[in-house]
């Protein structure tokens, strides 16, 4: 197993630094959690009017590799059909 890289954050990640470390916006990251499609844990407080969210490292490696995009094979080239010189003449007279 690789070591994690020296930037990760071993405590969590909030959504503000994740989206720093995406290049994207921390609505964005906001959006994934809120659809589920990124796990979260609340941490605010019980009744608080804002939640306050902590990514877990071990979920984002996990949302990461599922997200992680391989290098697609090229389609092999399509080979060009001969032209055909014989005519069929379907409707005879």
């Amino acid at each position: 197993m690789t070591s994690p890289p020296s930037n990760q954050n071993s405590k969590g990640w909030t959504p503000k630094a994740l989206a720093d470390r995406w290049c994207c916006s921390h609505e964005h990251v906001l959006a994934l959690i809120r659809s589920g499609a990124l796990r979260a844990i609340n941490i605010s407080q019980p009744g608080a009017q804002r939640a306050r969210y902590v990514i877990p490292p071990e979920v984002l490696e996990e949302f990461e590799a599922e997200r992680t995009v391989g290098g697609h094979p090229q389609p092999a080239a399509r080979r060009r059909k001969k032209r055909r010189d014989v005519v069929i003449d379907f409707f005879p007279i």
